[in-house]
This record gives structure tokens, C-alpha cells and sequence, in this order.
């Protein structure tokens, strides 16, 4: 066959109307909170039933490199959110991804990322870090929060999982065929 002299025309868009819809699209609600340098939004919706509004703070108190943030005080602006970035099906831990004050607390990856640092399956954690943001931090010190906040265990271990067949245990993660 001959080549085609004229490259093929491009299809034809559908055509748009000229009326705008009846109803305008709803604006998201949104929280404004007073910074030193004015008002400054950062909330969608700051009554949600899963996680609220981040403390106004939060990118300064998560960035490493800044001397007053500190790991603690990031983990404890950042706990409630870490539904936020797992889309695991398991009922101990519900996903809240879709949430939309999720991309709020985008500051918290620091912390998520340092928590999956780990030597082996999930519950080897390697906390201790040799910088002054992670100061302190210690595996003992998660042990407490675990036995305070079952809550966050279940988050955190169970959304490994897309179901809630298998027990939270270290033979659980131990086992390969769960990997």
C-alpha cells in the first residue's frame, strides 16, 4: 500500500455548550486559622469524623532540618492521620484516604517514612537515628504508645493486611508467605 500523503486529521472534539450549568460546584469548607503573617487556610473540613484539621504548625514542627521540630512532636500532630496513607480494606485499620483534609498532613511522611524503616518485617523497628531531630527517640518509646494507643498498633501493623484474618503477632510478620 501507498503511503497516506496527509497525516491523518485529528477527531473532531465534541462540541461544548454554550449554557453553564444550573448550579454552581460547592466550595469545600474551609477553616482559616491567624498566622503571624495573616490568615492562613489549611482545612477542609475542620469537623470531620476521622481526622480534623492539622495544628498550623505542622510543616515546621515536621521539617527535620529546622531546629525547634523535634520527631515527638511531629509523631503527635501526625498520629490520627496515619489512616491517610494506606488504602488497606482491613477493619482494624480503615484507610481514610479519601478524607480531604488527608493532603493536610502531607508533613507527616517524615515520620511514616522513618517508621517503616525497619530491618526486616514491620515489627523490627530502627528508630534510633543519630541526628537531632530524632534526639531521644527510642523502640521502648513505641512500645508505650503501642500499649497506650491500641488504636495506632491497629493502624499500623494491620494495615500491612487487606483483611483482618491474621493475628497482629511477630509470627504473623514472621512468617514469608505473609510478606
Amino acid at each position: 500500500p501507498e503511503p497516506t500523503p496527509e497525516p491523518t486529521p485529528e477527531p473532531t472534539p465534541e462540541p461544548v455548550p454554550d449554557d453553564p450549568t444550573p448550579e454552581p460546584t460547592p466550595a469545600p469548607v474551609q477553616t482559616s486559622f491567624p498566622t503571624p503573617t495573616g490568615s492562613f487556610t489549611r482545612c477542609f473540613v475542620d469537623d470531620s469524623p476521622t481526622i480534623g484539621c492539622p495544628r498550623p504548625d505542622i510543616a515546621a514542627v515536621c521539617d527535620k532540618y529546622n531546629p525547634l521540630a523535634s520527631f515527638d512532636d511531629c509523631f503527635a500532630a501526625c498520629i490520627d492521620a496515619f489512616c491517610c496513607i494506606h488504602d488497606s480494606g482491613s477493619a482494624r485499620a480503615p484507610s481514610c484516604s479519601d478524607e480531604p483534609n488527608c493532603v493536610f498532613f502531607d508533613p507527616c511522611y517524615i515520620v511514616w517514612f522513618k517508621l517503616h524503616d525497619t530491618i526486616g518485617p514491620a515489627p523490627y523497628l530502627r528508630l534510633e537515628q543519630n541526628e537531632a531531630f530524632y534526639s531521644g527517640l527510642t523502640n521502648d518509646d513505641f512500645k508505650q504508645i503501642f500499649a497506650n494507643r491500641p488504636d495506632f498498633k491497629d493502624q499500623f501493623f494491620g494495615h500491612h493486611f487487606l483483611t483482618d484474618d491474621l493475628p497482629l503477632t511477630d509470627d504473623t510478620f514472621n512468617e514469608r508467605d505473609n510478606w
